[in-house]
């Protein structure tokens, strides 16, 4: 689980400077 756990928290980290750079670029 704890694997699960931090796997999905990189996922979101990575989805989350998507969207900055995505923004920073509009």
């Amino acid at each position: 689980l704890g694997d699960l756990h931090g796997l999905f928290g990189l996922f979101t980290a990575q989805m989350f400077m998507l969207r900055a750079k995505l923004q920073a670029l509009d």
